[in-house]
């Protein structure tokens, strides 16, 4: 009788292990993906406009709370071009962050994002759509008037992707199955701190399948950036009266500036330098807030914080 339990112990134990290893494929994520935007952003003023063609690209995995994730890096080149405004320096830059700058997982036809920093993870794509549903709210769509008007596909040699066409409010017109939508990765389907997003290419394994069948769409980055991307952890978050910032690696000359969901500047702190910010309330509503980090005038991290009553 022993035997026959601890023989049935282990089958349950092989099988728990099993269905835990299988929910966690990455299927989506399979095949080395790599995304290619383009990005124009006003900074420091309206006629001063910062554009970037930048990479999203995945290397190697990562494991938290016993849950495997894809690490997603970012790679990119700008430029900051003057509009007419004497006090707009143009400049050229490019960038390798040697940090992931998020993680990625993908089952049952969802895909969840969590960020450095966090344990907790957000969902933000559900392909599990037909015509006439709406968006659920994810980490980067807020709103859930969003809905499907009709259902097409691309090719891809490791399977056909469907392709969403959308309605309601947002910027996005469609979403690709395992792909991301039309502005974007994780990059928000609603207006954000005034820019423009889009998605160029999407490429697996060096050949690219959106827009069109063709090379890859990994950007030939000449240089590595001597600064990494800043990996910020916020605590607590949502908060009521005032939260910490830890920022690392350490800030010299930094700035932090926080957004509400419309794209208008609610708080700038300037002149950041160390690890440590002590962000006070005083008189942010509550609600959603985008926040922005940038030291010498390029960006090393962003995020969203709450402020509750």
């Amino acid at each position: 009788m022993k035997s026959r339990l601890f023989i049935y112990s282990l089958l349950v134990i092989f099988f728990m292990v099993n269905s835990l290893v299988f929910s966690q494929t990455n299927d989506y994520l399979q095949n080395n993906p790599n995304w290619q935007l383009h990005s124009g952003c006003p900074y420091p003023s309206p006629t001063c406009i910062q554009f970037e063609d930048y990479n999203y690209y995945s290397n190697g995995d990562t494991t938290v709370n016993s849950v495997i994730y894809k690490k997603i890096f970012r790679k990119g080149i700008g430029t900051v071009q003057s509009f007419g405004d004497p006090n707009c320096i143009s400049y050229f830059y490019n960038y390798i962050y040697q940090f992931p700058s998020f993680f990625l997982r993908s089952s049952a036809k969802q895909m969840y994002i969590l960020t450095p920093g966090n344990t907790i993870e957000n969902l933000i794509y559900d392909f599990n759509l037909n015509v006439g549903d709406s968006l659920p709210l994810t980490y980067n769509n807020e709103d859930t008037t969003v809905s499907v008007t009709s259902i097409d596909s691309i090719y891809t040699p490791y399977g056909y992707r469907k392709r969403f066409m959308l309605t309601g409010n947002t910027l996005s017109q469609f979403l690709i199955e395992g792909i991301g939508h039309s502005s974007g990765l994780i990059e928000p389907m609603q207006v954000s701190l005034g820019c423009g997003f889009n998605l160029t290419c999407f490429s697996l394994n060096d050949t690219s399948y959106f827009p069109v069948i063709g090379p890859t769409c990994n950007l030939a980055v000449g240089m590595v950036e001597n600064k990494t991307k800043s990996i910020v952890s916020i605590s607590p978050n949502p908060f009521f009266s005032n939260t910490e910032f830890q920022i690392e690696p350490s800030l010299i000359n930094g700035e932090l500036s926080f957004y509400n969901s419309f794209g208008q500047k609610c708080k700038t702190i300037t002149h950041i330098f160390g690890s440590q910010i002590i962000l006070k309330r005083e008189n942010l509503s509550a609600g959603l807030y985008f926040y922005e980090i940038k030291e010498n005038h390029e960006i090393r991290s962003v995020g969203k914080i709450v402020i509750s009553d």
